[in-house]
């Protein structure tokens, strides 16, 4: 999936938005603890796709869990890649965190890996920002 995201930071002109990429690997124990993968302390208005990879065996199942900056929180099962092959991909704005939670198997592990795209304008105010998303072609 690739979309081109552009930032229209007041009604006079336009600022071309920053961008961030963020990796990493994770492991973490199947015993039901949710864990901080990411959290976002910037203020910064923003857009964010995120993608995770969950290379766990079952009887663990991994939990992605978003809590947005307004206390909000989305929940869903990310799909083993070993099963399926496949992964979850979220377009998220104004996240304050990413939590893992394995649950199922309190001896075994879920490994997997995050990769997050995060857009957003330094000069923007919320009542300025419009996030326009356009397929790329």
């Amino acid at each position: 999936m690739s979309k081109d995201i552009n930032v229209i930071c007041n009604t006079t002109t336009e600022s071309p938005i920053q961008q961030t990429n963020i990796g990493l690997n994770f492991i973490q124990a199947c015993n039901g603890t949710e864990r901080i993968l990411f959290e976002d302390r910037s203020g910064n208005i923003e857009h964010i796709i995120l993608q995770i990879f969950n290379i766990t065996s079952p009887p663990c199942v991994m939990t992605l869990i978003i809590e947005k900056v307004n206390g909000d929180r989305i929940e869903r099962i990310v799909p083993s890649s070993i099963q399926t092959g496949g992964s979850l991909v979220l377009e998220l704005e104004n996240l304050r965190r990413i939590l893992i939670r394995c649950e199922g198997n309190p001896a075994g592990f879920c490994r997997g890996s995050i990769q997050i795209t995060k857009y957003f304008c330094t000069n923007c105010d919320d009542s300025r920002r419009n996030f326009e998303n356009q397929d790329r072609r």
